[in-house]
């Protein structure tokens, strides 16, 4: 398990654990939670653990049954997805991170796209209109994915935070008429840092047979490797441009038979190297990665997720099929636990069980 490897590096007399968890009930975090309690009695030859733990929760009462001091505990409201609450006391690993005037940088970044989003014209508001240019490949053009490449190292991580909140918000198909959509709502989002999706996916994207809308992230000025700038910003705009124009039959043809092919030869790898081009990206230029300018990029993407919620008519602040799967975990679990299977499941997970618990076993 990660959490092991933590451990391992780390001074127990010095660290503090931050649990985040809005119910604190998930049984994930609890599971980690405990081998860190079990880790540090055994380290520190004490039962008095508090000075070591910070709960972040809407259930306080249930914190402070697992041992955690009223003054350890940070309250977060009922109502704050997990997903939209890095805004709330949720971000205060962040805020010990990057120092607390980082932090309210951060914020104030939020709050200005916040204000950018409900004072200006949807002629201008970018939420509005990444929100709708959305919605026009993905219900116009039978899009089921979106990739968000950012050229920067530093936003390495940044789909990966917004796989969550769009697919988490907008994976939908009720609606608040209580009724089935009958058109596709949320995307798939998939991406990584730039250099690393167009050595990976993106092939896929310049000659697959289905089209996917693309959001390049760039950072005008870097916080570490500026010489390295130019060679990141050429690396998108060059992929962008693929995009747009491809490369048609007759130019892969000229271009085989400038290299000397034979006739025949060029005649067939000309389809093999035609790229359709006429394929859809945005740009979205950043001067530079201040805490308050990724701020506003989180808060874009959050509002732009809002947008088309509400044009989809869906609840994009519920995740009912998360709720399924920790419903179910606590069966499973039971079962995997002892030595019969107690609860009853399908004919398939009853065989997965049961070869966990051989191969457990060593049979």
């Amino acid at each position: 398990m990660q959490i092991n490897q933590v451990l391992q590096q780390i001074d127990p007399e010095r660290t503090l654990f931050i649990i985040s968890s809005k119910s604190f009930s998930t049984i994930e975090t609890i599971a980690n939670t405990k081998i860190t309690q079990t880790w540090l009695r055994d380290s520190l030859g004490s039962n008095d653990l508090s000075p070591h733990f910070i709960a972040i929760t809407a259930a306080p009462l249930q914190a402070k049954q697992f041992g955690i001091p009223d003054s350890h505990i940070f309250p977060i409201w009922e109502w704050v997805g997990g997903r939209y609450s890095v805004w709330s006391a949720i971000g205060l690993p962040l805020a010990l991170m990057i120092g607390m005037d980082n932090f309210y940088e951060f914020l104030d970044g939020a709050h200005a796209m916040d204000m950018h989003f409900r004072h200006t014209d949807f002629s201008k508001n970018i939420p509005v209109i990444l929100g709708l240019l959305g919605i026009w490949y993905i219900n116009f053009f039978g899009c089921s994915n979106h990739v968000i490449a950012p050229y920067s190292y530093e936003l390495n991580y940044f789909c990966d935070y917004i796989q969550q909140a769009d697919m988490e918000s907008n994976g939908k198909m009720a609606t608040f008429n209580n009724s089935l959509a009958e058109y596709a709502t949320g995307p798939i989002i998939l991406g990584k840092q730039g250099c690393e999706s167009q050595h990976s996916y993106f092939q896929l994207l310049h000659q697959g047979p289905r089209l996917t809308p693309v959001d390049f992230i760039l950072v005008a000025e870097s916080a570490y490797f500026q010489q390295n700038q130019p060679v990141l910003i050429a690396s998108a705009l060059s992929q962008a441009q693929a995009l747009l124009y491809g490369k048609s039959y007759q130019d892969a043809l000229t271009e085989l038979q400038k290299e000397k092919y034979s006739a025949a030869e060029a005649t067939h790898l000309a389809l093999h190297q035609t790229i359709p081009g006429n394929r859809p990206s945005n740009a979205l230029f950043i001067k530079k990665l201040t805490p308050h300018n990724l701020g506003a990029l989180i808060a874009l993407y959050e509002h732009k997720i809002f947008v088309q919620g509400a044009l989809w008519n869906i609840n994009s602040f519920d995740q009912w099929g998360v709720m399924l799967g920790k419903q179910l975990l606590t069966n499973i679990l039971t079962d995997l636990q002892h030595d019969t299977i107690l609860s009853q499941h399908d004919s398939s997970t009853e065989g997965l069980i049961q070869y966990y618990k051989n191969s457990r076993n060593g049979s």
